[in-house]
């Protein structure tokens, strides 16, 4: 159940990355999109950015297992362009924010 919670507040936190920049997204509008309390956020999350990571860290994984299950180097490559493609407005979101740097340094840890 607790990582059901992580994924229904990263997969909501990600909906709303397609809407609007990442420093309009706020804890407050987060936990009213979840309909969840602003407790139950801070169980599975310290802040917007540790939803990112957590979201980002998933993304790769998932990214990776489905490249991983393709028969050749060409299919991994267009899994990975497809990936892009489907999230170019989140990565230009991202690129863009007054926070740039703070993101860059949470997507390349590993």
């Amino acid at each position: 159940m607790r990582e059901d919670m992580k994924a229904v507040i990263a997969d909501t936190f990600s909906q709303m990355l397609d809407k609007e920049d990442i420093d309009k997204i706020t804890v407050t509008k987060l936990i009213a999109e979840c309909h969840i309390s602003r407790q139950t956020f801070y169980y599975h999350f310290k802040d917007i950015m540790d939803v990112l990571e957590w979201t980002f860290r998933r993304a790769t994984q998932e990214l990776m297992q489905k490249s991983l299950n393709e028969e050749d180097r060409l299919g991994a490559l267009t899994t990975y362009v497809a990936f892009v493609r489907q999230n170019r407005k989140k990565f230009e979101r991202l690129l863009y924010s007054r926070r740039w740097v703070q993101i860059e340094g949470c997507l390349s840890r590993r």
